[in-house]
């Protein structure tokens, strides 16, 4: 039996969570103070307003502890554990699973007298905004099918290379102070109604284009999408802004046979995008095993 684990940048819904056997660990993120969790995708209150009105200040990733709690819970019942986390060129979330998996695998004395290690596997999605959740679902597809611990883990890690993520952002303040910026040309901006093409390459952030207005910034956001995509996951971080429901309406006249989802990015990765942002995440064809 095999359980998986990820970080709450996923974006699951509770019920996606349990029909999909996963374990959410709980980023953090700070509002007017205080330390908040960050839940299942739509249980985190209104975090809208506040990052709106800039009292959502910043954000921190999961525990190791936290991790190693999730990992022994279910090693206890009979799992093998696979955890799937934000990129790593994003932030330390896969350091701090790898750490806990490391932790369980020397603590785990009963394991070792009995002559099994805890297999415990963690895998970088090498992207993030809701494209984890492409790995899940493959990953249960393939165990479906019988498949092996070792024969998922080495699959998922060539999936993450077939699917894809495109996003842009109304203001870039946030992503420069965050340091995520570090392949982007500092001539990039959002002034005079132009706004930037980003992309995941290799797991970090990479300036494809900009736009000018948020119409002509739609079309070029879809036209990073291949053409094989069926599976279209779009994410609004923040309220549903200008830039979403255009991004709705392009994708849909674009790909009127795919599969489109909506879905609300989380608190996390909005403190690092920005108000109005947007991304789009696609898998290929060949995304269920």
């Amino acid at each position: 039996m095999i359980a998986i684990v990820v970080d709450s940048t996923a974006a699951l819904t509770r019920g996606e969570a349990t029909r999909l056997g996963v374990t959410m660990v709980c980023d953090t993120y700070v509002v007017a103070g205080q330390t908040l969790s960050e839940t299942y995708m739509g249980e985190n209150g209104d975090y809208a307003a506040s990052l709106e009105a800039g009292t959502l200040t910043e954000s921190h990733t999961a525990t190791p502890d936290a991790f190693r709690v999730a990992f022994e819970s279910l090693l206890a019942s009979g799992y093998d554990v696979l955890c799937i986390t934000l990129s790593s060129r994003l932030a330390g979330t896969y350091r701090n699973a790898c750490r806990a998996a490391d932790a369980v695998r020397r603590d785990d004395v009963d394991a070792a007298r009995n002559g099994r290690s805890p297999r415990v596997a963690v895998v970088d999605s090498l992207s993030g905004f809701s494209s984890a959740e492409y790995l899940v679902r493959r990953a249960r597809d393939l165990e479906s099918q019988g498949r092996t611990f070792d024969e998922i883990i080495d699959d998922v890690v060539q999936a993450r290379t077939r699917q894809g993520i495109c996003f842009s952002v109304l203001e870039l303040d946030s992503l420069r102070s965050s340091g995520r910026l570090a392949m982007v040309p500092q001539s990039v901006s959002t002034t005079l109604n132009r706004y930037p093409v980003f992309t995941m390459l290799d797991g970090a952030i990479a300036y494809v284009d900009s736009a000018r207005g948020i119409s002509t910034l739609a079309r070029k956001m879809i036209g990073q999408v291949p053409p094989d995509a069926r599976d279209l996951t779009l994410a609004h971080y923040g309220s549903r802004g200008p830039l979403i429901v255009e991004l709705l309406k392009t994708t849909k006249a674009a790909f009127p046979d795919a599969k489109v989802r909506v879905k609300d990015g989380g608190p996390v990765l909005s403190c690092n995008l920005g108000p109005g942002a947007a991304s789009i995440a696609w898998a290929p064809d060949d995304a269920r095993a």
